[in-house]
């Protein structure tokens, strides 16, 4: 836990931004003492003197010293003995400094020790954060605020007196209104349950309802012109004290300030000129001609500066610009020297800045941004005339950068594709050092600043589109990969693009080719290795990616075709006892069990599990990964006790080579829950499949297929336990996911429209159900082989919908019909459960024969060895014990079905015609709400 405190702390405090962090200049170079026109205003007074019901808000124009003015705020109330929590947004900075989490996680680094003694209320903060932190390590500035304000609650509680002080509010970034609301919400549960005050620093904001009325509430203080002129004439005293200058130099300086200084920023930006100045001829013509205002300023360095600059330099700059405008966290200089492709170990982005940038640009340790909030105003206001600078022209730069950037010709190499794939295969070790600097930056950005523009330029859809198939993708990929067998970066970039591509024109949908993406890249590749011949590995293991894409995608055929054409080329090359050529033949073996061929890949997976940690230990991780689909047969073999026993040798595995917090484990963990959920463990299940869905929100966000996944098993749990909220609150966002990315006849959204449809039904809903099966009936690819069970399903349910609407016949009818057509090879457990419905409508009915016709649905169901009497029609002994096996078994008794048959020395017919199949999830048509009749109250 020590290890981890720290580690956490590091991590958020890296992202702080306490007021005392603004960088530091003449704006600061008064004293710390706070203006007495603050100290004596009676509202001030009274907010320090009571608890006031709300937060005091402090609110003027750009440059009117605001964050001056918190500084010394906060210093003042520090020094008299009051506990000081701040927080400055800056959207000059990055949209990382603008978010809304980035507000809590400046309270928690001030709130929680950097070092032991811990106290025990801060160790369960430090642990309730171990979940955000997993996940987020990375970047954590986009863990949402939701999972880190409560922290915050929890620990100012614990505080006696204090002051949160908030400066600039209104750089804050807010999607909408309500998250504002919602922000206000959270400050008023600050002074409800707690004994501390806030006040807050901000422009005038219609957003919150301050500053833009002629009447100011009466928890605001306004600062105006009048009330900052001795504090800015003092201010410009002291700074004036320091500057080199003659008397008479001093006094001209004095009497433009009198003329023009109304606030603080004009005269910070007039002095840093004054600063600069070596000639008396510049020192004059800065006195003299220096704009008025603040926006002529920045129009003046536009026109003046950048506009004498030749076109190299002027594209620089104005690139420069655009990139700070719409960075997505704070970029170090020599990012900006890698982005911008400028000599390497020149240092010219820190010259272009100083020399060219300045007053609009600042660097500040290393780290460039904007200087000041009006700056990101200015640039976006339209004065420029420059399109480039409007909303979107920032994420196209970034855009674009980040494309150039990853195209570049070092990232195509073969020879480091193979490094990064040999690691990521577990064959080898990759050494990154050269990935740093933008190459992070671009890796992880550049397709959420292309998805931000709703109408990118032709352009740069060819650039994406020439990314996207060239083998600088497959670096692109592999460098993405951060955990072994998890796609998870790679697939939620192609989600992302794909519904983004949907809202596109025809034309710029035309110019971007999504249908083959990674496939291509990596076909090429494994063709360019393979042409090589100088590793004949690397083609093989191209392939073992591409076919684990397929799998990942659920595109079967193609990821079998691929795992047989490895494992036979990496059998071949190496041996069948190497450790990729067992990997690789695990991986073909998956085949047999989507197929449910299940003996056979039991026996497959059991065998190469055994000759994996023969050949690569206990360490070896690869073992561990087979005996996950091990278990999984065993399991669709309905022997959940074998399954949770080698799931728990495959747990025990993962612990200790990867982690519990690595693919493999929660992998596993998901199989343990839902096989012990089918031995009857259904609530235990739930809290263990519920951990692994939050642990991949945590680490991938809502877009995770493996998170989505493991709701619509959630979910069904939940439905067998009887909760609808439970089960609906899982199965219908995922469904919304899966359908907007694969088509309704796709398995996985067959699958899961069919759990909804069940779901729907099992609630009384039944308008909600039909509506889903007459869809699935008319879109769902029905017709096709692999979707015979699927088929049967959703004839079940339409004859249950027509039973329960008093259409017996037709009910009838259906399910009869169903049961004939149905070829002998493709009976199926589902079909179990229609010939159990189909009695019980049969004998509800009533009709001469019903009785009859009911009984005989069981026969071939059971045998036994001895007596079998061939194409005899089975004994009625048999029949009936048939029927009674198979309703033990709908309810998940296995044991008690097969005793029984036991006891009758029978054993069941065709055993494969009861096991489950593989979906993700597969729909349960035997665990559901049973048909019932009108007026029959026997059930």
């Amino acid at each position: 836990m020590r290890m981890d405190t720290s580690q956490i702390y590091n991590c958020i405090s890296a992202l702080a931004s306490p007021v005392a962090n603004r960088p530091k200049g003449l704006d600061v170079a008064a004293s710390d003492a706070q203006p007495k026109w603050l100290t004596t205003h009676p509202t001030y007074q009274k907010w320090r003197a009571n608890r006031f019901p709300s937060p005091l808000w402090i609110v003027g124009k750009p440059g009117a010293g605001k964050s001056v003015l918190a500084h010394q705020t906060s210093s003042s109330l520090s020094q008299s003995g009051h506990t000081v929590f701040t927080h400055a947004f800056q959207c000059n900075v990055s949209s990382q400094k603008r978010g809304r989490a980035s507000l809590p996680i400046s309270i928690l680094t001030q709130l929680l020790p950097s070092t032991y003694p811990v106290q025990d209320f801060q160790t369960q903060v430090f642990t309730k954060l171990v979940p955000s932190y997993n996940q987020y390590k990375p970047r954590f500035e986009e863990c949402p605020f939701e999972q880190l304000w409560p922290h915050c609650i929890t620990l100012l509680e614990k505080e006696g007196d204090f002051v949160l002080l908030i400066d600039a509010i209104d750089e804050c970034n807010f999607s909408n209104h309500a998250q504002a609301d919602e922000l206000l919400e959270c400050f008023q549960q600050v002074l409800d349950r707690t004994s501390g005050k806030i006040i807050i620093f901000s422009r005038p904001s219609d957003m919150f309802g301050f500053g833009t009325s002629s009447e100011p509430p009466m928890n605001e203080i306004r600062i105006t012109e009048e009330d900052t002129l001795p504090e800015i004439m003092a201010f410009c005293a002291s700074a004036l004290r320091n500057l080199k200058f003659t008397d008479e130099m001093k006094l001209q300086v004095t009497s433009r300030l009198n003329r023009d200084a109304n606030n603080f920023l004009w005269a910070t930006k007039f002095l840093q000129q004054l600063e600069t100045a070596r000639k008396m001829e510049t020192f004059k013509a800065v006195v003299e001609d220096w704009p008025n205002d603040i926006w002529g300023v920045y129009t003046k360095v536009w026109l003046d500066r950048l506009s004498s600059l030749d076109d190299e330099n002027k594209s620089i700059c104005q690139e420069m610009l655009l990139m700070l405008l719409g960075a997505r966290r704070e970029f170090k200089i020599d990012e900006l020297d890698a982005a911008l492709g400028l000599i390497p170990g020149s240092g010219i982005a820190k010259f272009i800045t100083s020399t060219h940038c300045q007053p609009l640009i600042q660097v500040f340790d290393g780290s460039v941004s904007l200087s000041h909030a009006s700056v990101r105003d200015f640039l976006l206001s339209g004065v420029l005339g420059d399109i480039r600078f409007s909303k979107s022209g920032p994420d196209a730069t970034l855009a674009r950068k980040c494309l150039e950037f990853l195209i570049r010709e070092i990232y195509g190499s073969q020879d480091r594709i193979g490094q990064r794939l040999r690691k990521n295969i577990g064959a080898g070790i990759s050494d990154p050092s050269d990935d740093k600097s933008f190459y992070e930056y671009a890796a992880r950005y550049w397709y959420i600043h292309l998805t931000a523009l709703s109408a990118p330029d032709q352009s740069l859809l060819e650039l994406a589109n020439k990314f996207l198939h060239l083998l600088h993708f497959a670096y692109w990929a592999e460098y993405s990969i951060t955990d072994s067998g998890d796609f998870q970066a790679i697939r939620s970039t192609e989600i992302t693009l794909t519904v983004w591509s949907k809202s596109l024109t025809h034309r710029d949908r035309s110019l971007i080719h999504l249908d083959d993406y990674f496939e291509f890249p990596y076909r090429n590749l494994a063709r360019v290795f393979k042409e090589n011949e100088e590793d004949k590995e690397l083609q093989w293991l191209a392939l073992m990616h591409l076919g684990f894409y397929y799998y990942d995608k659920g595109r079967m055929t193609e990821m079998a075709e691929v795992r047989r054409k490895v494992a036979a080329g990496l059998k071949d090359l190496l041996g069948p006892r190497h450790p990729l050529a067992l990997q690789a033949s695990a991986d073909a073996a998956y085949i047999f069990l989507f197929n449910n061929e299940l003996r056979e890949a039991q026996r497959l997976f059991a065998e190469l599990a055994n000759v994996q940690r023969e050949v690569g230990g206990p360490d070896d991780a690869s073992s561990y990964f087979t005996l996950v689909f091990k278990a999984q047969a065993e399991y669709l073999m309905l022997d959940s006790l074998k399954a949770l026993n080698t799931l728990t040798d495959s747990l025990e595995g993962f612990f200790r080579t990867l982690g519990p917090g690595s693919n493999g484990y929660l992998i596993a963990q998901l199989w343990y829950a839902v096989a012990n959920a089918s031995a009857g463990h259904i609530e235990q299940g739930i809290k263990l499949l519920e951990s692994v869905r939050d642990k991949r929100k945590e680490q991938y966000g809502p877009k995770d297929s493996f998170g989505i996944t493991t709701q619509i098993f959630l979910g069904d749990l939940y439905r067998k336990l009887g909760s609808d909220e439970g089960a609906l609150q899982n199965i219908l966002p995922a469904l919304g996911f899966r359908r907007s990315f694969w088509q309704l006849s796709h398995f996985l959204t067959l699958d899961t429209a069919l759990v909804l449809a069940i779901t729907y039904r099992d609630f009384g809903r039944q308008d909600e159900s039909a509506e889903i099966i007459e869809e699935l009936e008319t879109n769902g690819g029905l017709d096709r082989e692999q979707n015979i069970i699927r088929a049967c399903q959703v004839k079940h349910m339409r004859a249950l919908w027509l039973f329960e609407d008093g259409q017996l016949d037709k009910s009838i009818g259906i399910l009869e019909l169903l049961l004939i057509d149905i070829d002998e090879k493709h009976d199926n457990r589902a079909l179990q459960w229609v010939r159990l419905d189909l009695a019980y409508m049969l004998r509800y009915r009533g009709r001469d024969g019903d009785e009859n016709n009911a009984s005989s649905l069981f026969d071939g169901i059971v045998t036994d060895d001895a007596n079998d009497p061939d194409d005899e029609p089975d004994p009625p002994r048999w029949l009936e014990i048939a029927e009674r096996a198979l309703k033990l078994l709908r309810k998940g008794n296995t044991d008690g079905a097969n005793d029984l048959l036991g006891r009758e020395k029978l054993r069941w017919a065709r055993e494969e015609t009861l096991w489950m199949w593989l979906g993700m999830p597969a729909a349960d048509t035997g665990w559901m709400r049973l048909p019932k009749g009108l007026g029959d109250d026997n059930m």
